[in-house]
């Protein structure tokens, strides 16, 4: 980065001697957007639409492989977030798993939703959605692709940002529909809930 590109800082958040370091991050009890994965997903989607403002302005040479990144770690994050909420409605698979495959981590998910009448496999949506996490583990299993270079140094990854946006559009649609449907049936249950009592 050339010291034209760099931010100017107040002085005062130049003195980083000794543990001024530890400013950076800590572990702490206090919520913050680090205990939540829908949280940290909407982070790394606002990132994510950060830089392809800069993209699409002509100002983001070589942001391609980034916004791919964080793209595919908010659907991880959205997905994780997801499995949680449904552990709220009878979901009883525990705490998401330490996996980045996105189809392993959302089959369960979809199962238990479509089990409940909340999500309908044959929905166009629904399948167009797994179409797009198939073919993101396909490239990127182990959720490495898009933050290393490729282990066969001849090839390299290409970015249709455009088609990449518009899956996410598609995404996004999904995960707000199925937040708002487990919403529905979480009202459900309480209302049947108040009424056996």
């Amino acid at each position: 980065m050339s010291d034209v590109d760099r931010p100017e800082l107040p002085s005062d958040d130049l003195d980083l001697t000794g543990t001024q370091w530890e400013k950076f991050a800590h572990v702490s009890n206090s919520p913050n957007l680090g205990n939540d994965f829908g949280q940290m997903a909407y982070a790394f989607e606002r990132a994510a639409e950060v830089l392809f403002g800069q993209w699409e302005s002509g100002r983001g040479h070589n942001l391609e492989i980034p916004i791919a990144y964080l793209c595919r770690h908010r659907l991880e994050l959205s997905i994780k977030s997801a499995w949680e909420e449904a552990c709220g409605i009878g979901f009883d698979e525990g705490t998401p798993p330490r996996d980045h495959n996105l189809t392993r981590l959302w089959m369960p998910v979809q199962e238990f939703c479509e089990s409940k009448g909340i999500l309908h496999a044959e929905d166009n949506y629904v399948a167009q959605f797994r179409d797009i996490l198939a073919f993101l583990d396909e490239l990127d299993a182990r959720s490495t692709a898009f933050r290393y270079p490729l282990d066969d140094r001849a090839n390299h990854i290409s970015v249709d940002v455009p088609r990449l946006w518009r899956a996410m559009d598609l995404c996004d649609t999904i995960f707000f529909g199925l937040d708002a449907m487990m919403d529905q049936y979480s009202d459900y249950l309480s209302e049947m809930y108040c009424n056996e009592h």
